[in-house]
């Protein structure tokens, strides 16, 4: 077991279950905590409940948080088995808490130059344009990029369980990037004020620090993982 301190950076949500994760300030990388009841074969149980997630709790955007955690089970799936561990909650602590502005400076370290080069430069366009990375080797499922205010838009979209979902296309060298958005304060903003809210302040940032992240891969392609934003911060 090993202890960690991280800035904590991507906050996504799926209803009322809570994924974060988090730049290592020493190790100077991505990692995932996952709760310490976590089973492999139990999907939900990897994820975190209300009680631990959001503004003012332990896990929220800009903590520096310091915890001990193991290593993922070794049957761990691709692609998130490099960053994920098994937090333990005795000991635990929030050391210090960062605005938004200072943690995208806190974690330039770990941001990519452009789209083109995240995930090992692995991320490609299906032909609607959505974001995919083909898993064939181990990578990292975290990443992130800096934008100008105007290479993103926002629209919506019914995914195949019927739910409305989030979107944003980023522009990058007249290619158009197509991801979901489960950001927990793009979701949260979303539903106060409509696109048009992310909109306006989109407009109103000098950039934009996206967080990117790796989705499990769907049953029918083992392989493929689509990508996602798991955190936008208007600067």
């Amino acid at each position: 077991m090993d202890r960690y301190e991280l800035i904590i950076t991507d906050v996504t949500c799926y209803d009322t279950l809570y994924c974060v994760a988090g730049w290592d300030v020493g190790r100077k990388c991505m990692i995932r905590p996952e709760p310490p009841d976590m089973q492999i074969n139990r999907e939900a149980s990897r994820f975190w409940g209300e009680a631990w997630v959001g503004p003012n709790k332990f896990f929220a955007v800009g903590h520096q948080v310091r915890f001990h955690a193991y290593p993922p089970p070794c049957d761990s799936p691709p692609p998130h088995v490099r960053e994920d561990r098994v937090f333990q909650r005795s000991g635990s602590t929030v050391v210090r808490k960062h605005s938004v502005a200072d943690t995208a400076r806190m974690v330039a370290g770990g941001v990519s130059f452009e789209l083109a080069n995240t995930f090992g430069g692995l991320l490609r366009r299906s032909s609607s344009g959505k974001a995919y990375v083909k898993v064939t080797k181990p990578i990292g499922s975290l990443d992130a990029i800096d934008i100008g205010a105007g290479q993103i838009s926002f629209q919506t979209e019914t995914n195949k369980k019927g739910r409305l979902q989030l979107r944003a296309i980023i522009t990058e060298r007249d290619a158009r990037y197509n991801f979901s958005v489960p950001a927990h304060a793009a979701i949260v903003r979303f539903r106060a004020a409509g696109i048009a809210g992310l909109e306006d302040d989109a407009r109103r940032s000098a950039k934009i620090h996206v967080r990117l992240g790796l989705a499990r891969p769907f049953p029918d392609t083992p392989d493929q993982c689509y990508a996602q934003v798991n955190g936008l911060y208007f600067l």
